[in-house]
């Protein structure tokens, strides 16, 4: 498997964060356990079950769903892409009480959570703050749709900014706003890192 494959299965609206998001993973050269919240079409998750398999590692994925158009997708993607053997798909709000207890009770830190899901200013909150307590010390969160043309707008980076008002040891390293641009409309990304 080449990197030029898993960017070049990626979403139009993916392809214009994609190989950023894969330079940072591979950054870490080093074996990972990821945690992708949203498995949605399997974007985020391609790139950090192909870094797993590549430096060794697990990626637990997470969506409410665990069928319908986008996780099948997903689940296809993966098994074309023989990455089975390092992702665990489970079902779950990634806010419930279930969920993170099950993360807990897994008793290991873990190196990035890629967090996808209703990005809602909410929802995202809650998920920085509980999922922010599973990282090791130079662990990173990367989030999607995080710029202008996300729905709802703005969400996400609300929450990001006011979290690291509240968290002085994270920083961002990686914020792309977005394009309504084609061919590479997308919402954004932005990544954030543990940095004491």
């Amino acid at each position: 498997m080449e990197d030029e494959e898993i960017i070049g299965a990626l979403g139009d609206t993916e392809k214009f964060f994609g190989k950023d998001a894969l330079e940072f993973v591979k950054s870490y050269n080093r074996p990972l356990n990821c945690i992708d919240l949203g498995t949605g079409a399997g974007s985020f998750l391609s790139i950090l079950a192909h870094c797993c398999k590549i430096f060794g590692g697990k990626v637990y994925t997470v969506d409410i769903l665990d069928e319908g158009a986008d996780v099948t997708v997903a689940r296809n993607k993966i098994k074309n892409f023989e990455l089975s053997d390092v992702v665990e798909f489970l079902k779950y709000n990634s806010i419930w009480a279930q969920c993170l207890y099950f993360f807990k009770t897994l008793g290991k830190k873990f190196d990035i959570v890629c967090i996808d899901t209703e990005h809602s200013y909410q929802q995202t909150q809650i998920e920085l703050e509980e999922y922010s307590k599973f990282l090791v010390d130079d662990g990173s969160i990367i989030l999607h749709d995080s710029g202008p043309f996300s729905n709802p707008p703005y969400g996400v980076r609300k929450a990001v900014m006011e979290f690291l008002s509240k968290n002085l040891g994270f920083v961002v390293v990686k914020d792309l706003e977005g394009s309504r641009k084609p061919p590479h409309h997308s919402a954004g990304m932005m990544i954030i890192k543990k940095v004491r």
